[in-house]
C-alpha cells in the first residue's frame, strides 16, 4: 500500500474532522466502504492516500478484482502489510479494527472503547462495542 505510517501532529482534529464528513455520506463501494473508510482514516491521521490507487471501483467484485491482481486475498490483506497487529488491549483511537460484517470480515475505526463502523444504511456510521475486534492494526 506504499510508504511507512506515521501520525501528523494534528491527528486528532483531523481524524474528528474525517468521521465527521463520513456520516453524512452513503456507502457506496469504490467511494465510501469499509475499505476506504479505514483508508480515508488513515489519510486524515498520516497524510498519505495509501488506497488512491484503487480507487474508484463499483462493486466489492471490482474492488476484489483489483486486489487480487496485486496478490492481495482480501480486501484486508494491504492494511496487514501497511500496519502492525497490535492487541485489542493495547489498541488507541485511530487503530483499525477488523470486525464481522454481514458479508465478512470489515475494517472500522477505533474510538474508545467503540468501532466506527460503515453499514450500508441511509446512516453509513454506527458504533459497534471494541470487544466485536477480531484483530487490531496500529496506525
Amino acid at each position: 500500500m506504499g510508504a511507512p505510517v506515521v501520525r501528523l501532529r494534528d491527528w486528532a482534529p483531523r481524524l474528528l474532522a474525517y468521521i465527521q464528513r463520513s456520516r453524512s455520506r452513503a456507502f457506496a463501494y469504490g467511494h465510501l466502504d469499509c475499505a476506504l473508510f479505514a483508508a480515508g482514516a488513515v489519510e486524515a491521521m498520516t497524510g498519505v492516500d495509501h488506497a488512491a490507487r484503487y480507487r474508484p471501483y463499483t462493486s466489492l467484485a471490482d474492488g476484489l478484482k483489483l486486489l487480487r491482481a496485486e496478490g492481495y486475498a482480501d480486501h484486508v490483506a494491504p492494511f496487514r502489510e501497511l500496519l502492525p497487529a497490535i492487541s485489542v488491549a493495547r489498541a488507541r483511537h485511530g487503530d483499525l479494527a477488523v470486525i464481522d460484517g454481514p458479508i465478512g470480515r470489515s475494517l472500522g475505526v477505533i474510538q474508545g472503547a467503540s468501532i466506527y463502523a460503515l453499514t450500508e444504511t441511509e446512516t453509513a456510521l454506527a458504533l459497534v462495542p471494541l470487544s466485536e475486534a477480531r484483530e487490531v492494526l496500529k496506525v
